[in-house]
């Protein structure tokens, strides 16, 4: 329960919170950025290429990370389409299910990392602070002894 497993899979979902923040704000910002030049049609375009390229990337780097901290080999996407123009192997890609998996992977490693984050630190802000409660206890108000009856505020 104490051993290496444990550490690392608490830095995995600690880590959630800024990799999330990371690969949020790109995919969004990307999209919206693409999207919003799309009249502009070639740079609408190669805006939006680019996001999926990079999206891509992260994810890979978000398998790197679940192989390192978790030591859970997840499998890769299939690379792009052989054959055909660029335009052809672009649609091909825009229209793969993986990359639409690894678009939402981005935009919802934000909220729940955040929650994990919250919740992990959390529960060791506690913990970490019953532990040394004997070691500042004296220091607050009553010595440290609080009475059920007082924090119902019946006092």
């Amino acid at each position: 329960m104490w051993g290496p497993p444990t550490w690392w899979s608490l830095a995995y979902v600690v880590l959630g919170l800024p990799f999330g923040i990371v690969t949020f704000t790109v995919a969004v910002t990307g999209l919206a950025t693409g999207l919003g030049l799309v009249p502009l049609f070639l740079l609408g375009l190669v805006v939006l290429w680019v996001t999926v390229q990079v999206v891509h990337w992260m994810g890979g780097v978000e398998r790197a990370r679940a192989t390192l901290f978790l030591d859970v080999e997840l499998p890769s996407r299939p690379g792009p389409a052989r054959g055909g123009g660029a335009a052809s192997r672009a649609w091909h890609q825009v229209r793969s299910t993986a990359t639409w998996q690894e678009i939402a992977y981005c935009l919802l490693l934000l909220p729940v990392g955040s929650l994990f984050f919250t919740l992990v630190v959390t529960m060791w802000s506690l913990a970490l602070a019953g532990l040394l409660l004997p070691a500042y206890g004296w220091a607050l108000p009553g010595g440290g002894v609080v009475e059920l009856a007082a924090l119902a505020g019946r006092r």
